[in-house]
C-alpha cells in the first residue's frame, strides 16, 4: 500500500483568527503580540499584509511599529487560539484516525488506505482545505508526500494557502530541486563540512556513496544524508514513546532571539501542558524541554526535583532556569519543546510538601476550574501575559465540543536494523511524544544562583587569594544491533549482521574564579563540537569588563557606526579575540579585536516576488491532452482514437498494444481543428515516455486526401516543403524528418495515421500549455533564467482547462494551467501556435538540450522594499547587488535579520545578498576591529565617535583565493561621528563617515572554471547484467542516413549465456560485468546474412536524463584471456544505446535503438565510433567510444540502459567484461550554419585532476560558421581592470584570409529577445596564428578600463551591462580544435566612499487649530530623512554622486484624513522617484458615506497603483441596505490590470438578498502600441492615466476581459433550521491570445438544509452551463454584457431543465448540440453539468443502537455533457456511510455479552466512487473501500486496539492491512533482576531500594499486510504482491531515580512474491547514569 502523509500549516494562525473575528481588519496588517508602548512585548505572529512591511515573530513590537506604523497590535488570546485549534483539529480527525498534531497550528495526518473512503489523497487535501475554510474562515497550507519528512518540506512550498505534492517515484527529483542548505536536518556545520569536501548540491550529494558519507560524518548523520537526498528520510517525525509523557511543542517561522519572546513561548507551552495534566490527573517532577536552533541543531535537557510541578507558574518558572542554563543564546530558536516525563497518577499516595502555600492554592485554583468545566464545558483559564487587556478583566468562558473518542492509530516501520514502534495521541493542543532515551541525563534541581554567590566544588586560598571551583556535567551511551537475512524465488541466501553502534553525549562545564573578579572558563558539549575557553575580569571602576575568548566576543550598539551598516555586533559563535568595556558617568567606550572565521552565504529574490516563484523548464509542457488536425475536414472524419495501453486488445504492425477510446474520452472540435483527450485516455508522458495515439479516418477521408494535406517536410532552410508538414518544417532550422514519426500504420489490419508516438517529433502535437499547480491567482510570463526579464515575443495567460471532460472531478483536483502563446501565432493551423518556442528553442520538441535560458515563471507579487537573510549575519560583511550593481545604501538590520534597498526595486529588478556568517572552517575568514566613544552633553543632545574594519583574509589555499558570482569576500575600514538632538515632538540626527571599501579583497572573481558539467566515470553495478528476455529479438539498425545493415538476428542461432552477477576486479572500480556466449553447440552451420549471435543487456543508471546532452560515449571492455575469442577470425561486435535493461521487458520497438559497429575481426567499424575495440587487447582493459548524433539523442532520453551483441559464423565460445563507463557533456550549446560536423565535451585536464576544460574539434573542410553560446550567473564588470578568457587554440590547416576570423562576446538578454553587448572583441586569421603557435594553455587578456585586448582587437566594451551569455562565434574553413579553461575578472580596485545621513521628525497628536469646539487641523506628523554619498573610484569605475531621501507626512484636516509620501532613490533619474497619498473622511459624511483614495507612484520601476472606495450604510437611517463600490486599477511593466464592482446587500426578515456586478481586464504591458505601460515622469500626469484606467469602460487590446453579476436568496426560518438558499452566477470572459474567443459560465444552486428532530439533512442541486466560441473583436464592457445576455436568452434549454430529469434523460445532448450557439466554424464547445449532492447526519445515541446504525451518510451524482464536433457524457457517483459507538459489548456496556473487557470503542467506514463514461458500465472506474478500528479497555492501564483497512479496485489492485497493540504493566524482568543484583554484587546502590522503585511497562504489537498492485507503461503490466508481517516487543524499567533502562526487541517478515523474501530481527538498549 501506498503511504500518502499530509503536513498541514495554517496561515498567520493568531493573526488569522484576530481577522476572522473583526473582518473590518482584512487586508489590514494584524500584528498579535502586544501594543507599541507595551515594554519588552514581542509580536507572536503577523498578517502576510503586515509581513509586506518586514515585521515577523518574535520581533519587538517597537521595531514591528517603526517598521509598520499604521499595524493594528493586538494582545494574544490564546484560549481562543486554543478552541479554533481544536475545532480544526476535529476537521482534520474525519478523514484519519492518525493525526499527529505537532504545535497549536500545524499536524501531520496519516492519509495511507484513506484514499479507498475519501478518494485520492490529493483530492481529499484539497476537501481538508475546503473544510477548514468553510467551518472556520481560516486558511490552511497543506503538503503532501509519501513520508512526513517530504510533507513537511512540500508545504512550504506554496504558501500561503497552498498545496504541493510529492507524487511517489518523484522523491528523488523533488529533494535534488532543493538548494542543499533546505534539506531539513542539514544544520550549519555539517553544512560547512559538507562544503569542505566539495558537496555544494544535493546533487553533489546524491552522487557520493553511503560508506564514504558514514565516514565522513559517522553512521548516523551520514545514513540520514544518503537517505533524505533520496527522499526516502522517514522517521524525523516517528519518535518512540518510552515513558508516560504529556508534553507540547512549537515551530516559529522566525527564529526567537529575545527574552521576552522565548519567556512568552515557555509561558504558553506551560498553559498546555499543565491543563493537559490536570485533565488526565497526573502529576510529575520531571521536566524536559527541546530546542532546535535556527541551524535545525538540537537539543534536549532533562531536569529532576524533589518537589512536584504544581502550578502553570511553577512549571515556568523551572522552565525558564533550565532554559538559561542550557541554551545557546547566540542562536536564533526555531522550536521549542517542554514536557512533563515521567508522570504518574494524582491519586496514588505521596510525601507531601512542607512550606509550598501558595503554590498549593494555584494548584487548588487550578483543579477547582478543572471540576468546574467537566460540570459546566467550557470553562478555560488563562495567564495574564496571554490575555489582552480587555481580558484581564475577567475570566472569559467558552463552549469546547464533548469528545466521544480518543482515535489511537499505529504505524510499524521496519529495516534490517532496527523496528520502531510509534503511537500519536493527537488529545491536546500542540502535543508530541518526546523521545526521553534520546534526552540528555537527568540533573537535580538547582535554583539559578549569582555567579559570585554560587556555593564551589572546592575552595582554596593560596597566596591569601580566594580560589573557587565549580563543575557539573553528565554522560550517556546507548547501543542497539540486528540482523536481517534475504533468501527465496532463487536468489542465493544471504545473511548480514549490523555493527553494534554505540552513540554517546557530554555536557561538562568547568569555572574558576578568583577573587569574585578575574575567572577562566572552560565549556564542553555536543559531542565536543561546541567549546568555549575564556578568561576575563569584572571590574568596579572605569574598566568595567575584559574577556579573551573564542566566543562572545561583542560590541555594543549605539553608535553612530550603526547607522552605516558597519557595526561588528558579535554573539556566541565561535570569533576569538578580545574585547573591553569602560564606563563613566558621562562617558562610555568600547573596543573589540576579533578574528571571524567565516562562510559565504548568498540569496537571490527576483523583483517583488518574494513570497511565490515557479520557474518551469520549456521542456516540461503538457502532453497528450490536444492535437490539431490538418483541416476540419480531417477531424469531422474522425472514427476512432487509439493509445498505446499494455491491457489493450489492438496491435500495430510493430507490435504496439493499444485500446481504442470510448466517446467519453475524447472531444472532436472542428473550431481549432483538433482532438481534444481526457485523462483517463492516459495520452500523457507515463514515466517519462510518450505513448502512441494514432487515428482512423472514415471513408469521407480516405487516406490520398490526407497524405495530400499533410504534404511534405522538405528541408530546412529552403521552404521546399508543402502543406501541413511544410508550414512546420518552414519554423524550424533542423530537418524534422529525421527526428519525426511515422506518418501511417496499421492497427490490426486497419490504416490508421499516427499523430504521437514515443520518442519522435509530433507534427500534431500541441505544446504550449505548462502545469502551474493549484494556484488561485497569479501572473505568468515568459522570462529569462538567469536575469528574470521578461520576453516580449511571448504573452501568457492563466486559466483551467477549457476542454475537461468534467465539470468537478471526484479523482482529480482541478490545476491551473499557464498557456503560452508566440505573438506572431494566430490559428491552431500555425506551427507557432502548437510550438511557441520553434524559433528560441526548437530542441525542446525533438529531445534535446534547450539552447535558450528561457522559462514560463509563474509568481504572484507582493510589493516588498525589505529582504530577510536571517541574524547570523556577520557584522559589516552583509553586501546588496540589484541587477548585479551593489547598493551601497542597502542597511542589514540584525535584529530583524532583513535588508532595506537604498532604492526602488520593480518587478523585473534581480535582487542577490552576500553575506558571511561565522564558521567552524578556519582555512578563510576576516579580522575585525572596533572601537567608539559615546558621550552625553546635556539631557537632549549626545554625540559619539567610533570606528570599524573588517578584512578578509586570503584563504590559505592559494589555489582557491578567488571568489565567484554566488560569494564574495568583502572589506571595509571606516570613521564615523554622530550628533543627536531628542525633544518632546521633535528629533534630530546626523551622522557622518569615512571609509575604503572593497567589494572582492583577493582582487579576483571566477566566472566559471568550467567544471559546471564534469565528464565522470560511472561504474557497474553488481547486477549490471541482464538476459535479453526470450520475447525480444534485437534488431541492429543502421547509422542515421545509411543503408540497412545485411544482417538478420534470428532467434534460432541466439548463443547467449544467461547473466550472471558481476565479479570483483582488482584494476577497476566497480564490478566487471560478463558477456558470455557458446555457439559450439550448433549442428548446423549459418549464412553470413544470418550468423549465430548473443547478447547480453546493461544497466546504466547513472545516464538517466544525461544521455540527451552528451556527445560522446565510452565503455570499458576486456577480452577474457582464457577464452576462445581470439580464434574467433569473422566476428562482429555492436553496442546498442536506449534499451531498457529490464528482464522482464515484453515489448521493445526495434527501430528505436541506435547501433554502432564498434569492432570487428577486419578492423572494420561504424564511421562514428571514435575509438574502435582491439581485439588483440589480450586481458587488459581498453576504451571504446562512440559519438552520439543530433538524431539519437532523442531517443535516449528514456531509457538509458546499453547492450553488447557479438555476432559471428565461427562455432566458438567466448566472454568479454564490459566494466565503467562515462557520457561527456558540455555547459555549451553550438549551432552550425551548414550542418558540418563538430565535437563538444568537458574532460579533466589530466587523469586524476580536478581542473576540467571544455574542448571544441570543428571538423568541416568547407567554409563554415559555429557559434557557442553559454549562460552563467550575473557578471558585474565594474571594479575589475581585466578580463581573462583562458583559452587554447589549434588548426593544422588554418586559413589565413579575412573569412576566418573569432568573435568572443559577452552579453545579456533584453525583454524583446535581442541582447545589450557588455564585451566583444575580434580575433582575426593571424591572432588566431599567434595563439596556435603557444600550443598551451594562454589567457586572452582584456583591459577593460583601457579597452583593450592582448590578442584581437575590441569592438565593444560597455561595463555598466552587466552579462548573463557569452558566445563564440568562429568563421573557417578548416579542422580546428577550440578549448576554454577559465573566465575570470582580476584587479579589483578599492574606492573611498563619504556619507552623511540626516534624520528628523516631529509629531503632534490631538488639536492643534480649532474654532470654537471643531478641530480644523489634529493629529500632524512629519518625518525626513536624507542620504548623501560620494563614492571615489580606481579601476574603470567613474566617481559616482548620490542623493537618496524620503518623506512623510499626515494629518487630519477638517475631518479628511491625509497622509502623503515622497522619497527620492539614489540612483534615480528624477528628482521625485516614489510618492503616493491616501485621502479617506475621518467619520461618515452624513452618517451614513465612507469614501476613500490610495494612489502609489514609482518612477524608477515604472509602475502605478490606484484604487477608490465608496461604502454607503443606510442602517442609520433605518433602511435595511448597503451599497459598496470599488475600483482598482495598477501598471507595471508586467501588465494593466483594472477591477471594478459594485455591491447592494439587502437584509429584512425572513430573507436576506444580495446582488453584485463587475468587470475586470488585463493589458499584456510592452514598449510600445496601445498596449504600453504608463509613463511615470510626472506625479499627477500619471494620476490621470491610472484614473483613466481604473474606470475605464474596457479596452479592444486587453488580453483578457470579465464580467459576471450574481445574485443571493437566503430564507431563515427558525422552525427546523429550514434555511432554503438560491444562488445565480453568470460570467462572460474575452480571450485575446492567439485568436479572440468569448467563453460564458452561468449556475444556479438551489440548496435546502434542514433538521428533523435529532436528524440534520441536507440537499443541493447545482447545474452549470457555459461553452466558447471564436468571436470578433469586442470594443467595451457594454459590448461583453451584451453578448452575455444574448447566449442565456438563446439557452431556453437550460432554464428548462428541471430536477432529476437531466440525469436520466438521453435527449438533453440532443438539445445541448441543438443550442443556436452551436456552429463548427466558430464554437469550440458548450457543456452541461448537474450536480446532486445530499447528506444526513444524526445525534450520537450513545447506546448499543449505534453499533448497528449509520451515524452519517452522504451521496453525489454529478452528469457533465460536452459537446462540439462530437459530445462527451460522463457520470460520476460518490457515496460513504460512517459508523460509530462505544461501550456495546463488554462488562460496563449496554449488551453485556462478556466479562473479557470492561469498555469498548468502534469506528467503522464505506464508501464507493463510481465513474461512468456515457452509458458504457464497461469502460466505469470503481474504488471500494472499508475501514474499522477497535479499542477494548481490559483494565486499569490494560488496552487492546485492533485495526482493520481493507480497499480494491479490481482484482490487480487491492490491499487488506490488521493491526494488533496489547499495552499491560509488567511485573518482573530478567532485565530487572540483572541489575538489581549488579547493584548488590558491586554496593553500587541499595538493592533493596531498587527493587522497590522499579516500574516496568510492556507491550506488544503485530501487523499483518497483503497487498496486490499494477503497474502499466507502454511495455507492459506489472503485478506485484506483497506479504508483510512483524511483532514487537517494548519493555521499559525505571530502575531508580538514578537509573532507567530502555528495550525493544522486534521481529519482522517481508516477502515479495517471485522476487525475494527477508527475515529481521532488532534489539535495542539504552541506560543513562548521573555522576
Amino acid at each position: 500500500m501506498k503511504n500518502f502523509f499530509i503536513h498541514a500549516d495554517l496561515d498567520a494562525f493568531f493573526a488569522s483568527v484576530e481577522i476572522l473575528d473583526h473582518p473590518e481588519w482584512k487586508n489590514l496588517p494584524v500584528i498579535v503580540g502586544g501594543k507599541p508602548e507595551d515594554r519588552r512585548a514581542v509580536v507572536s505572529t503577523a498578517s502576510y499584509e503586515a509581513r509586506k512591511y518586514g515585521v515577523h515573530s518574535a520581533m519587538p513590537t517597537a521595531i514591528a511599529s517603526r517598521l509598520c506604523p499604521n499595524g493594528i497590535f493586538v494582545h494574544p488570546r490564546m484560549k481562543r487560539y486554543l478552541e479554533m485549534s481544536g475545532k480544526i483539529m476535529e476537521i482534520f480527525s474525519r478523514y484519519s484516525p492518525d493525526v499527529q498534531q505537532i504545535s497549536i497550528d500545524e499536524a501531520f495526518i496519516d492519509l495511507t488506505g484513506t484514499e479507498k473512503l475519501f478518494g485520492p489523497p490529493d483530492e481529499t487535501a484539497k476537501k481538508i482545505k475546503d473544510d477548514v475554510k468553510k467551518e472556520t474562515g481560516l486558511t490552511v497550507s497543506i503538503g503532501l508526500a509519501p513520508t512526513k519528512y517530504l510533507a513537511k518540506l512540500a508545504s512550504e512550498i506554496k504558501k500561503p494557502d497552498g498545496f504541493f505534492e510529492v507524487k511517489e517515484g518523484n522523491e528523488e527529483n523533488f529533494m535534488l530541486s532543493l538548494p542543499l542548505k533546505k534539506i531539513w536536518g542539514i544544520g550549519e556545520k555539517t553544512l560547512a563540512l559538507l562544503n569542505k569536501n566539495g558537496i555544494n548540491t544535493t546533487k553533489d550529494l546524491h552522487s557520493k556513496p553511503k560508506n564514504l558519507l558514514v565516514a565522513l560524518f559517522g553512521q548516523v548523520t551520514g545514513t540520514f544524508l544518503y537517505d533524505a537526498v533520496r527522499g526516502q528520510e522517514k522517521e524525523t517525525f516517528n519518535q518512540t514513546p518510552k515513558t508516560h509523557t504529556i508534553s507540547a511543542e512549537n515551530t516559529y517561522p522566525f527564529d526567537l532571539t529575545s527574552k521576552e519572546a522565548i519567556e512568552t513561548a515557555l509561558l504558553e507551552l506551560s498553559y498546555t501542558v499543565i491543563w493537559r495534566m490536570r485533565k488526565e490527573n497526573l502529576r510529575s517532577w520531571t521536566i524536559g524541554l527541546k530546542i532546535r536552533y535556527e541551524n535545525f541543531t538540537t537539543t534536549t535537557v532533562q531536569e529532576t526535583s524533589t518537589r512536584e510541578i504544581s502550578s502553570i507558574d511553577d512549571l515556568f518558572e523551572r522552565a525558564k532556569k533550565l532554559f538559561d542554563k542550557k541554551a545557546d543564546t547566540s542562536k536564533g530558536i526555531r522550536l521549542l519543546g517542554l514536557a512533563l516525563q515521567n508522570t504518574e497518577s494524582a491519586s496514588n499516595p505521596h510525601q507531601a510538601e512542607l512550606f509550598n502555600f501558595d503554590e498549593e492554592k494555584k494548584r487548588k485554583v487550578e483543579e477547582a476550574v478543572l471540576k468546574a468545566e467537566k460540570k459546566i464545558p467550557g470553562i478555560k483559564i488563562t495567564k495574564a501575559r496571554l490575555l489582552g487587556k480587555d481580558s484581564l478583566k475577567s475570566i472569559v468562558f467558552f463552549v469546547i465540543s464533548s469528545v466521544f473518542f480518543i482515535f489511537f492509530a499505529q504505524k510499524t516501520f521496519s529495516s534490517p536494523l532496527t523496528s520502531t514502534q510509534t503511537e500519536r495521541n493527537a488529545d491536546g493542543a500542540g502535543s508530541i511524544v518526546f523521545n526521553s532515551t534520546l534526552l540528555p541525563p537527568q540533573t537535580e534541581e538547582s535554583d539559578e544562583i549569582p555567579l559570585k554567590e554560587k556555593k564551589s566544588l572546592f575552595n582554596y586560598s593560596i597566596f591569601d587569594k580566594n580560589v573557587d571551583f565549580l563543575a557539573e556535567g553528565y554522560w550517556k551511551s546507548l547501543v542497539n544491533g540486528g540482523f536481517s537475512s534475504s533468501f527465496g524465488f532463487g536468489s542465493t541466501p544471504a545473511l548480514s549482521l549490523s555493527t553494534p553502534v554505540v552513540l554517546s553525549e557530554v555536557n561538562l562545564s568547568l569555572f574558576f574564579l578568583l577573587e569574585k573578579h578575574w575567572y577562566f572558563e572552560a565549556d564542553f558539549a555536543d559531542h565536543f563540537d561546541k567549546n568555549t575557553v575564556a578568561a576575563g575580569y569584572y571590574g568596579d571602576g572605569i574598566l568595567k569588563n575584559a574577556r579573551i575568548s573564542n566566543r562572545g566576543i561583542v560590541f555594543e550598539s549605539g553608535y553612530s557606526i550603526d547607522d552605516l551598516n558597519r557595526s561588528p555586533g558579535g554573539g556566541e559563535n565561535l570569533a576569538p579575540g578580545i574585547s573591553a568595556h569602560f564606563e563613566t558617568q558621562t562617558l562610555s567606550a568600547d573596543a573589540i579585536l576579533r578574528y571571524n572565521s567565516l562562510e559565504a552565504k548568498s540569496k537571490t529574490w527576483y523583483g517583488k516576488n518574494s513570497v511565490s516563484e515557479q520557474k518551469i523548464e520549456l521542456s516540461d509542457y503538457e502532453t497528450g491532452f490536444q492535437f490539431v488536425l490538418p483541416s476540419r475536414q480531417a477531424v469531422l472524419a474522425v472514427k476512432s482514437v487509439f493509445v498505446e495501453n499494455s491491457d489493450g486488445n489492438y496491435k500495430d504492425e510493430n507490435g504496439r498494444t493499444f485500446k481504442k477510446l470510448n466517446s467519453s474520452q475524447f472531444l472532436l472540435s472542428a473550431s481549432n481543428y483538433s482532438i481534444f483527450l481526457s485523462k483517463e485516455a492516459k495520452a500523457y508522458k507515463i514515466s517519462g515516455t510518450l505513448p502512441a495515439v494514432a487515428v482512423e479516418y472514415d471513408s469521407s477521408y480516405p487516406a490520398s486526401v490526407a497524405l495530400s494535406e499533410l504534404g511534405t517536410y522538405g528541408e530546412a532552410g529552403e521552404k521546399n516543403g508543402s502543406g501541413f508538414l511544410g508550414e512546420a518544417q518552414d519554423n524550424f532550422s533542423k530537418n524534422l524528418k529525421n527526428y519525426s514519426l511515422s506518418q501511417t500504420g496499421k492497427i490490426d489490419g486497419n490504416e490508421v495515421f499516427y499523430i504521437q508516438y514515443p520518442k519522435k517529433f509530433s507534427p500534431y502535437a500541441v505544446c504550449y500549455r505548462y502545469d502551474a499547480g493549484l494556484l488561485s491567482s497569479g501572473e505568468a510570463a515568459v522570462c529569462s533564467g538567469s536575469t528574470s526579464v521578461q520576453n516580449e515575443n511571448f504573452f501568457v495567460t492563466l486559466g483551467e482547462n477549457d476542454f475537461s471532460d468534467v465539470l468537478t472531478d471526484f479523482f482529480n483536483s482541478s490545476h491551473i494551467y499557464a498557456d503560452v502563446f508566440s505573438k506572431n501565432s494566430n490559428s491552431p493551423l500555425s506551427a507557432e501556435y502548437r510550438f511557441p518556442f520553434c524559433s528560441e528553442a526548437e530542441e525542446i520538441y525533438l529531445g534535446l538540450k534547450p539552447s535558450s535560458d528561457l522559462k514560463v515563471c509563474v509568481r504572484s507579487f507582493t510589493p516588498v522594499n525589505r529582504f530577510e537573510i536571517g541574524t547570523d549575519a556577520s557584522g559589516g560583511t552583509v553586501l546588496v547587488y540589484k541587477n548585479g550593481i551593489q547598493d551601497a545604501g542597502a542597511a542589514y538590520d540584525k535584529e530583524s535579520g532583513c535588508i532595506t534597498l537604498s532604492t526602488s526595486v520593480s518587478a523585473s529588478d534581480k535582487i542577490t545578498a552576500q553575506w558571511y556568517e561565522d564558521s567552524s572552517d578556519s582555512s578563510s575568514g576576516a579580522i575585525t576591529a572596533a572601537g567608539g566613544i559615546k558621550k552625553q552633553f546635556t539631557k537632549n543632545l549626545s554625540g559619539d565617535f567610533a570606528f570599524a574594519g573588517s578584512w578578509t583574509l586570503p584563504n590559505t589555499d592559494s589555489e582557491k583565493n578567488y571568489t565567484t558570482l554566488t560569494t564574495s569576500s568583502p572589506g571595509h575600514a571606516l570613521f564615523a561621528t554622530g550628533l543627536e538632538y531628542s525633544a518632546e515632538n521633535f528629533k534630530f540626527k546626523n551622522t557622518g563617515a569615512v571609509s575604503l571599501e572593497s567589494s572582492n579583497t583577493t582582487g579576483k572573481c571566477l566566472i566559471s572554471g568550467m567544471d559546471e558539467e564534469k565528464t565522470e566515470t560511472f561504474y557497474l553495478a553488481k547486477d549490471a547484467t541482464v538476459s535479453i528476455p526470450d520475447d525480444i529479438l534485437p534488431v541492429l539498425t543502421p547509422r542515421p542516413g545509411k543503408t540497412e545493415r545485411k544482417i538478420e538476428l534470428k532467434s534460432s542461432k541466439n548463443g547467449s549465456i544467461e547473466a550472471k552477477n558481476g565479479q570483483s576486479d582488482s584494476s577497476i572500480t566497480g564490478y566487471s560485468a560478463s558477456f558470455e556466449w557458446d555457439f559450439s553447440n550448433f549442428s548446423e552451420n549459418t549464412a553470413e546474412s544470418s550468423p549465430f549471435w548473443a547478447g547480453t543487456s546493461l544497466k546504466f543508471p547513472a545516464l538517466s536524463g544525461i544521455l540527451p546532452s552528451c556527445g560522446e560515449f565510452s565503455l570499458a571492455l576486456k577480452i577474457d584471456e582464457n577464452s576462445s575469442f581470439f580464434s574467433l577470425s569473422d566476428f562482429e561486435l555492436y553496442l546498442q544505446l536506449g534499451v531498457n535493461a529490464d528482464e522482464n521487458l515484453s515489448f521493445e520497438d526495434k527501430n528505436q535503438i541506435p547501433t554502432w559497429k564498434i569492432g570487428s575481426s577486419k578492423g572494420q567499424c561504424d564511421p562514428d565510433v571514435k575509438i574502435a575495440f582491439n581485439k588483440e587487447k589480450k586481458g587488459e582493459w581498453q576504451t571504446v567510444t562512440v559519438k552520439i548524433s543530433d538524431e539519437e539523442k532523442s531517443l535516449l532520453a528514456t531509457d538509458c540502459g546499453g547492450r553488447l551483441i557479438l555476432t559471428s559464423k565461427s562455432k566458438k565460445a567466448g566472454r568479454i567484461f564490459a566494466g565503467p563507463y562515462e557520457a561527456k557533456e558540455s555547459g555549451f550549446f553550438v549551432s552550425t550554419e551548414n550542418g558540418s560536423d563538430y565535437e563538444v565535451f568537458t574532460a579533466r585536464e589530466k587523469a586524476g585532476s580536478s581542473n576540467y576544460m571544455t574542448f571544441f574539434e570543428f571538423n568541416n573542410s568547407s567554409e563554415e560558421t559555429f557559434t557557442l553560446t553559454r549562460y552563467f550567473g550575473e557578471i558585474n564588470l565594474e571594479g575589475y581592470k581585466f578580463l581573462r578568457l583562458n583559452t587554447k587554440f589549434s588548426s593544422k590547416n588554418l586559413i589565413c584570409d579575412d573569412e576566418t576570423f573569432l568573435i568572443l562576446t559577452f552579453d545579456r538578454s533584453q525583454s524583446d529577445g535581442s541582447f545589450k553587448t557588455a564585451v566583444k572583441i575580434k580575433l582575426s586569421a593571424e591572432d588566431l596564428a599567434k595563439l596556435s603557435q603557444t600550443q598551451k594553455f594562454s589567457d586572452i587578456k582584456i583591459n577593460l578600463s583601457e579597452k583593450k585586448s592582448n590578442y584581437g582587437s575590441v569592438e565593444k566594451i560597455d561595463v555598466s551591462v552587466v552579462p548573463t551569455r557569452f558566445c563564440a562565434e568562429f568563421h573557417s574553413a578548416s579542422q580546428t580544435e577550440l578549448a576554454f579553461d577559465s573566465f575570470m575578472l582580476t584587479d579589483s580596485s578599492p574606492y573611498f566612499l563619504l556619507q552623511d545621513i540626516v534624520k528628523t521628525s516631529w509629531q503632534k497628536n490631538g488639536e492643534i487649530i480649532k474654532i470654537k469646539d471643531y478641530a480644523i487641523l489634529k493629529d500632524a506628523s512629519f518625518q525626513a530623512d536624507g542620504r548623501t554619498s560620494s563614492q571615489i573610484n580606481n579601476g574603470n569605475l567613474e566617481n559616482k554622486n548620490h542623493f537618496s531621501g524620503s518623506a512623510k507626512t499626515s494629518f487630519t484636516f477638517s475631518e479628511i484624513y491625509f497622509s502623503i509620501d515622497a522619497g527620492r532613490s539614489a540612483d534615480s533619474t528624477m528628482p521625485l522617484s516614489s510618492a503616493s497619498h491616501t485621502v479617506k473622511n475621518a467619520k461618515p459624511f452624513f452618517k451614513i458615506l465612507n469614501i476613500e483614495e490610495n494612489y502609489s507612484f514609482n518612477h524608477d520601476d515604472e509602475s502605478l497603483k490606484k484604487s477608490n472606495s465608496l461604502l454607503a450604510d443606510f442602517s442609520p437611517l433605518n433602511f435595511p441596505f448597503v451599497f459598496s463600490a470599488d475600483a482598482t486599477a495598477d501598471s507595471d511593466i508586467w501588465a494593466q490590470n483594472q477591477n471594478i464592482s459594485a455591491k447592494l446587500h439587502l437584509k429584512t426578515r425572513p430573507f436576506v438578498f444580495e446582488m453584485q456586478s463587475g468587470a475586470k481586464q488585463k493589458i499584456i504591458s510592452t514598449n510600445s502600441g496601445e498596449t504600453k505601460y504608463y509613463d511615470t515622469k510626472n506625479y499627477f500626469d500619471s494620476w490621470n492615466k491610472i484614473t483613466s484606467l481604473e474606470f475605464s469602460p474596457g479596452k479592444t487590446e486587453a488580453a483578457k476581459r470579465n464580467v459576471f453579476a450574481k445574485a443571493n436568496l437566503k430564507f431563515n426560518l427558525e422552525k427546523n433550521n429550514f434555511s432554503p438558499e438560491y444562488n445565480f452566477y453568470s460570467e462572460e470572459s474575452y480571450k485575446n491570445s492567439a485568436y479572440i474567443t468569448y467563453s460564458d459560465k452561468t449556475s444556479q444552486t438551489f440548496s435546502v438544509p434542514f433538521s428533523i428532530k435529532k436528524n440534520n439533512f441536507s440537499f443541493s442541486w447545482k447545474k452549470s452551463t457555459g461553452g466558447t466560441q471564436k468571436t470578433d473583436k469586442n470594443e467595451n464592457y457594454s459590448d461583453d454584457f451584451e453578448q452575455l445576455a444574448s447566449t442565456l436568452n438563446k439557452k431556453i434549454w437550460y432554464f428548462k431543465a428541471i430536477p432529476f430529469y437531466d440525469i436520466f434523460s438521453s435527449s438533453i445532448k440532443n438539445e445541448v448540440l441543438k443550442d443556436p450557439m452551436m456552429d463548427e466554424e466558430s464554437t469550440e464547445n458548450i457543456y452541461y453539468t448537474s450536480l446532486y449532492s445530499a447528506g444526513w447526519k444524526r445525534n450520537f445515541f450513545g447506546n448499543s443502537k449505534d453499533f448497528f446504525l449509520p451515524q452519517n451518510a452522504s451521496l453525489s451524482f454529478e452528469r457533465d455533457i460536452k459537446t462540439s464536433s462530437s459530445v462527451t457524457d460522463v457520470c460520476q457517483i460518490k457515496g460513504i456511510l460512517g459508523f460509530s459507538a462505544l461501550n456495546v459489548f463488554g462488562k460496563n456496556s449496554a449488551i453485556h455479552l462478556t466479562d473479557l473487557f470492561e469498555q469498548d470503542e468502534y469506528l467503522t467506514s464505506f464508501s464507493l466512487t463510481l465513474k461512468i463514461p456515457g452509458q458504457n458500465f464497461s469502460s466505469s472506474v470503481a474504488v471500494i473501500s472499508f475501514y474499522q478500528q477497535d479499542i477494548f479497555y481490559i483494565k486499569k492501564d490494560e488496552t487492546l486496539k485492533a485495526g482493520f483497512e481493507f480497499s480494491f479496485e479490481d482484482k490487480n489492485n487491492l490491499s487488506a492491512k490488521s493491526t494488533l497493540v496489547w499495552k499491560r504493566p509488567g511485573e518482573s524482568s530478567l532485565i530487572e533482576k540483572f541489575f538489581v543484583y549488579f547493584f548488590r554484587r558491586f554496593e553500587l546502590f541499595s538493592a533493596q531500594k531498587t527493587q522497590n522503585q522499579t516500574r516496568i511497562n510492556r507491550s506488544d504489537s503485530l501487523n499483518a499486510v497483503f497487498s496486490r498492485a499494477s503497474s502499466s507503461s507502454t511495455t507492459g503490466t506489472t503485478v506485484s504482491e506483497h506479504n508483510f508481517f512483524e511483532y514487537l516487543h517494548a519493555l521499559d524499567i525505571q530502575l531508580n531515580k538514578f537509573v532507567c533502562i530502555n528495550s525493544s526487541l522486534g521481529l519482522s517478515y517481508s516477502c515479495y512474491w517471485n522476487k525475494n523474501a527477508s527475515l529481521s530481527a532488532s534489539a535495542q538498549i539504552g541506560a543513562t547514569i548521573k555522576f
